[in-house]
């Protein structure tokens, strides 16, 4: 992923497939590499990257403990590391804010679910936030956070067919509901790069369909979409959100990339993912839905 000092890739490697993952910093212009987390034998994930923070990363490492890791704030340039969160409870899993603050951490119950707890910083104490049971654990994750970090956006299947995307209000303790398709789960959420407000929600069915909530972002992706039809996912945008890099998918044609100038109202293609099937005709495909022997829809 690309670092928000705009001159860095971070970017994890294990050797020979040992699956210890080291941290790694890539300085774009001298192509200098920097080892972020030297120690052997230690599976280092990448927790979050912030634009308030853009010198540094938060990293979990198993170095202390091989069942648990813990939080650390590292620099990019420097490689100086901070504990920031011991990890003596073995969550499997955090989720933190663009503060750097720990907010949330998930620990994996006997029965396949999972339980979420929020964490104090003050005091350092955790308190049992809500419960995923099971059959739910795939569909019901968080999101992120707005702006002010008061209000969670969650994924949730919980007492539903399919999962739908939810706001939740942790002060008040309310829960509002953003999006959802009857026929299909919640899937790939766009949060604007700073308001951290939800623009758009994408749901695949039979072919991906987004259901955009910004009447300005709706504005452009639509005209974008006119003009290049095909399945459309913005993999890169400029933190005032006036330029985006879209990939457009299709059945007939590889994936390209574009350059869209938002202001200019202005498309540049980039390249395509497949070069050597630029001037081949592929098969077009269409979406069928078939009636299974139990009543119920299998697509295809």
């Amino acid at each position: 992923v690309w670092a928000f000092t705009n001159d860095r890739i971070v970017y994890l490697q294990d050797e020979k497939g040992n699956e210890d993952w080291r941290l790694h910093a890539l300085q774009i212009d001298t192509l200098e590499t920097r080892d972020l987390t030297p120690a052997k034998g230690v599976a280092a994930r990448i927790q979050h990257l912030s634009p308030r923070h853009p010198d540094e990363i938060v990293a979990a490492l198993n170095d202390r403990d091989p069942k648990a890791h813990d939080l650390h704030r590292i620099n990019l340039k420097t490689g100086a590391r901070k504990l920031i969160l011991k990890n003596d409870r073995a969550f499997t899993g955090f989720v933190t804010d663009d503060d750097f603050l720990v907010r949330f951490g998930e620990l994996t119950t006997s029965d396949g679910g999972s339980e979420i707890h929020r964490y104090a910083s003050k005091s350092k104490t955790w308190t049992l936030e809500t419960r995923i049971p099971m059959e739910d654990a795939l569909t019901t994750e968080p999101v992120g956070f707005d702006k002010s970090g008061d209000v969670l956006y969650l994924k949730d299947s919980r007492e539903r067919d399919t999962g739908g995307l939810f706001a939740v209000d942790l002060k008040a303790g309310t829960k509002k509901l953003l999006a959802e398709d009857a026929r299909t789960d919640a899937g790939f959420v766009l949060l604007h790069p700073t308001e951290k407000t939800v623009q758009a929600v994408a749901f695949d069915y039979d072919r991906r369909r987004w259901e955009l909530l910004d009447p300005t972002f709706k504005t452009d992706f639509e005209s974008v979409g006119r003009e290049l039809p095909g399945e459309l996912n913005i993999v890169s945008r400029t933190l005032d959100d006036r330029v985006w890099i879209i990939a457009v998918d299709r059945d007939s044609q590889a994936e390209c990339f574009y350059l869209y100038d938002r202001p200019a109202k202005k498309l540049t293609r980039l390249f395509s993912s497949r070069s050597e099937l630029e001037n081949t005709t592929l098969a077009p495909m269409q979406a069928v839905t078939i009636r299974a022997r139990d009543g119920l829809d299998r697509v295809g």
